[in-house]
């Protein structure tokens, strides 16, 4: 019996498995996480401009945290 599902299965495209979905799953975890990350550092960056330099760049420091989500996450 054992043989015979082992031939079933081998015979099954490897998609039917789900390693393509499972791979695939994994890949877009580490891009979120990549993601994540340049969001936390462009916060970081401007987290550490003056007021006088935010406001050169149109925001204030209340804004920070909607632009970098909007820069990144829309």
């Amino acid at each position: 019996m054992s043989t015979l599902s082992l031939t079933l299965a081998a015979n099954r495209p490897l998609r039917s498995h789900g390693v393509f979905r499972l791979i695939n799953e994994i890949g877009r975890m580490f891009a979120s996480i990549a993601a994540a990350q340049r969001a936390a550092s462009d916060y970081d960056e401007l987290s550490s401009h003056t007021d006088a330099q935010l406001a050169n760049e149109g925001m204030s420091r209340a804004d920070v945290a909607r632009v970098v989500y909007e820069r990144h996450f829309n």
